[in-house]
């Protein structure tokens, strides 16, 4: 059985918001039913198999030219442009270590994280609640 890893991620910058996307996993409170908004050219740092890994939120990837698309970069290495931060990650984990990792794109993206999550939803004034 593979050991769980505590990751810190940290968000570099949040930049402009591009959609609201619903936080996964389980609702237990008002709060939490608030949408997590995406940003683009929001930058994140996580530290894996002490190597860093910097993702990146832009407009477009592989399915669609409106759809935020993920980037990753660690040293000279980087990511193809893909549809979630999972699997940006994933592939260039893949390319520097010849082995599999997954981080969930909650984790990978911060969303696991309520000081990020407060910061990310600053200048939105409403949610639009889809747990009615």
């Amino acid at each position: 059985m593979p050991k769980k890893q505590n990751t810190k991620v940290t968000l570099i910058s949040a930049e402009k918001l591009l959609e609201n996307i619903p936080k996964s996993g389980n609702v237990t409170s008002e709060a939490e039913n608030k949408l997590i908004p995406i940003h683009v050219g929001q930058k994140m740092h996580i530290f894996l198999n002490e190597q860093e890994f910097i993702i990146r939120v832009i407009v477009g990837n592989k399915e669609s030219l409106k759809c935020p698309g993920y980037c990753c970069k660690s040293g000279e290495f980087s990511s193809n442009v893909e549809t979630s931060a999972t699997e940006a990650i994933s592939s260039l984990y893949m390319q520097i270590f010849h082995n599999k990792t997954r981080k969930s794109d909650a984790i990978a993206i911060s969303y696991n994280d309520k000081n990020i999550i407060e910061e990310l939803q600053e200048d939105v004034t409403f949610f639009l609640s889809l747990f009615v």
